[in-house]
């Protein structure tokens, strides 16, 4: 997950470890944290992502997503990944994350809705939203 909202391993590598630190250091204040600790867990991920993405919203992304070819070429499948990443970079963060939950990792919404501590009607909401944005995206990106 921290791949697919990064696009570059260092990135993510960074956002994983420092999810586990401040994990860490809010297990040391409260317990209650851990009753559903995988929703817990990605709250805090999706929360510093966002944070990342505020602070590095003035700089151009130029990020390529390491996603897994399925039954495309190696070409088409660059081709794919190039252009997900530029759609996904212009994307807020929330509905990013929940248009990877829910359409990359296939978690259905109610589990997405969990792990973000959300309503399900508010992913579906963003999802479709999410959406719209990316398919408008790329009927006006050059092909």
């Amino acid at each position: 997950m921290g791949l697919r909202l990064c696009g570059q391993t260092e990135e993510a590598e960074d956002l994983v470890q420092e999810t586990f630190l401040k994990a860490w250091r809010s297990a040391q204040e409260s317990s209650s944290c851990l009753d559903h600790p995988k929703a817990w867990l990605m709250r805090i991920l999706i929360n510093l992502s966002r944070d990342h993405y505020r602070r590095q919203k003035a700089r151009p992304l130029t990020q390529e997503f390491e996603l897994e070819p399925k039954d495309a070429s190696h070409e088409e499948a660059s081709l794919a990944r190039q252009t997900l990443t530029k759609a996904l970079a212009q994307m807020e963060p929330r509905r990013k994350a929940i248009l990877i939950l829910h359409d990359l990792e296939e978690h259905d919404a109610a589990t997405v809705a969990q792990l973000l501590g959300i309503q399900k009607v508010t992913v579906r909401w963003h999802l479709s939203r999410a959406r719209k944005s990316l398919r408008a995206w790329l009927e006006k990106e050059p092909h």
